[in-house]
């Protein structure tokens, strides 16, 4: 597998986009769905009610680690020092640096690239989940080691898939503003 089949990349208005991390070499990918269940249990052994609401939530964790540009393949380690406009050593936690910066000065959303599924729609209507073309990603959660002398640093990030309502057509909003769920 290539360096950058597995990346995060921020796109902006007019074409430009950043690839904010490649995530390689990773542990795993896990996407789930979590279903917004109604469950209650009922008296005197009558059994649990559990309605399916239709109310997803799709999300993705990367997991893997951040290696120092000396101990990656040469290609790997050309284009972490592109990312970073320098020709000596990048280290994990340059790599971690770059995640954060994105997360508190940038903000996303950012689409995801893992493989032959891409998290790249917009639009709701633009997702083509049998193609593997799904809702842009918000980072939930951003998780690094910190242990500051190690060659490598661990890392977990978890993904929220969804449409960002900012980005979405002022058409998609109710008459008082809020905007319209399209899983509702």
């Amino acid at each position: 597998m290539s360096y950058d089949t597995i990346r995060l990349e921020k796109a902006y208005s007019g074409g430009d986009r950043d690839v904010v991390a490649y995530f390689a070499p990773n542990f795993e990918i896990n996407p789930v769905l979590k279903n917004d269940l109604y469950a209650a249990d009922r008296p005197q052994g009558r059994g649990t009610i559990a309605r399916d609401q239709q109310r997803y939530r799709m999300e993705v964790t990367v997991q893997g680690v951040f290696e120092r540009s000396d101990n990656l393949p040469r290609a790997h380690a050309n284009a972490l020092q592109d990312l970073f406009d320098t020709s000596g050593l990048v280290t994990p936690r340059m790599q971690v640096n770059r995640i954060k910066h994105y997360l508190l000065s940038v903000g996303g959303p950012f689409e995801l690239y893992d493989g032959s599924d891409e998290y790249t729609a917009y639009d709701q209507d633009d997702a083509e989940y049998n193609d593997g073309v799904f809702p842009t990603v918000q980072v939930d959660e951003f998780r690094p080691t910190r242990d500051m002398g190690s060659p490598r640093f661990e890392y977990m990030v978890k993904f929220v898939v969804g449409e960002d309502p900012g980005e979405s057509d002022p058409e998609d909003e109710d008459e008082d503003g809020s905007w319209l769920n399209p899983f509702d």
